[in-house]
């Protein structure tokens, strides 16, 4: 830590885009699990209100459409398969956000002032793109903890990087691809 913010690299240490790349994979890896685990509360509550529609459908001598003990939708494995799809798109796609986010810090070298903007930004635009009208406080809470879950191992792997300098080839070739 310095007097002007928290430190990722040594001062005069060159950035390292390879680190970046780590980092920014880690940070990535930790939203998935955090929508993951969004996308398995919002799948078991939705399931356990299907299977009670479909109770009450059944009781009302009604055909169902879904059984209501159906093992598609009760099973923990078709739940976390269900969530995964929670985890790899609306957690990359925030991970996204994160990574633009954090972008500022990793160019200068430190968490300063202007990245807690920053990573409030990254939180509302979090929010906005997983808000749930059924359980608001959820998709809240997990909009504002998505930017401190890519920031933890993203600083962590950060601030143990050795520093190589960052060679415009690498980039150029990686946008080509990218673009490509």
């Amino acid at each position: 830590m310095t007097g002007t913010g928290i430190s990722l690299r040594s001062p005069g240490t060159p950035r390292d885009i390879s680190r970046w790349y780590l980092a920014s994979f880690a940070g990535t890896c930790a939203c998935i699990t955090l929508y993951t685990l969004f996308g398995l509360f919002f799948v078991r509550l939705h399931a356990r209100m299907i299977s009670e529609e479909m109770a009450l459908v059944a009781a009302s001598g009604m055909t169902t459409l879904i059984s209501p003990g159906d093992c598609h939708l009760l099973m923990p494995v078709h739940q976390v398969s269900s969530a995964l799809f929670f985890g790899l798109t609306l957690g990359v796609l925030c991970s996204l956000i994160c990574m633009v986010v954090t972008l500022p810090a990793w160019i200068s070298g430190r968490f300063i002032g202007f990245d807690l903007a920053a990573a409030l930004c990254g939180s509302l635009a979090c929010i906005y793109i997983a808000f749930s009208r059924e359980l608001p406080l959820v998709s809240i809470m997990t909009g504002i903890l998505c930017p401190v879950f890519f920031v933890l191992p993203w600083s962590c792997i950060l601030r143990t990087g050795r520093g190589t300098k960052v060679r415009l080839g690498k980039w150029a070739f990686f946008a080509a691809v990218l673009v490509s």
